[in-house]
């Protein structure tokens, strides 16, 4: 992809964060957050000229834009990929060019969750493991490996439980040398949850 010729628009979600990273440069994090309409305004208006661009690239930026977790969701609900027929599907993953003609058309019927997944839809696998309660998940990236949105990508699933490993090391890395600012019960609930996850999860 030629950069010159991509257009990128930041969109920041929120100022504020809930990490101490040591090396972070935002020194004036505040508690505002984007309002979705507004986020919408943005992207319109964006999409309205690109006509000097071939390609276009939305970044949501923070502090930790998860934070705003439900904005972030609702705006790429609000966005959709659109093939080279103009047929919208949910995202690049489920396009025929990632999973071919007839599974892209199934894709159509798949109705998606709302909010949390169902038990019932879990893998067996992921009921019994440790950082199930935070591990995202992909549904894009498990239709395009599985062909269902709710079994996972097995890649994607080790992947996610290296990351959760290193960052849980890290974390006590950062309790160890004095650099969070924790009460007493979130520093109990901290350090429970990392010896956890660095005893049972396997990887």
């Amino acid at each position: 992809m030629d950069i010159s010729k991509t257009k990128v628009i930041t969109i920041t979600l929120t100022q504020s964060c809930n990490l101490s990273c040591v090396y972070c440069y935002e020194q004036y994090k505040s508690p505002r957050t984007i309002r979705l309409e507004t986020a919408k305004r943005i992207i319109d208006r964006e999409m309205e000229d690109y006509s000097a661009f071939e390609n276009i690239e939305i970044d949501f930026f923070g502090g930790e834009p998860f934070l705003a977790f439900e904005t972030l969701k609702s705006l790429t609900d609000y966005m959709k990929a659109y093939d080279v027929d103009g047929i919208a599907y949910p995202c690049q993953f489920f396009m025929p060019l990632s999973v071919g003609k007839e599974k892209a058309a199934n894709a159509q019927n798949i109705t998606f969750p709302k909010d949390v997944i169902a038990e019932e839809y879990l893998d067996k696998t992921c009921k019994e493991c440790v950082i199930r309660s935070i591990c995202p998940t992909c549904f894009g990236s498990n239709y395009a490996a599985t062909g269902n949105i709710y079994s996972r990508d097995e890649n994607m699933c080790r992947l996610t439980k290296i990351t959760m490993k290193a960052r849980s090391f890290f974390r006590a890395k950062q309790w160890e040398l004095g650099q969070l600012h924790l009460t007493p019960t979130e520093e109990q609930l901290l350090l429970r949850a990392i010896i956890r996850i660095q005893e049972e999860l396997e990887v």
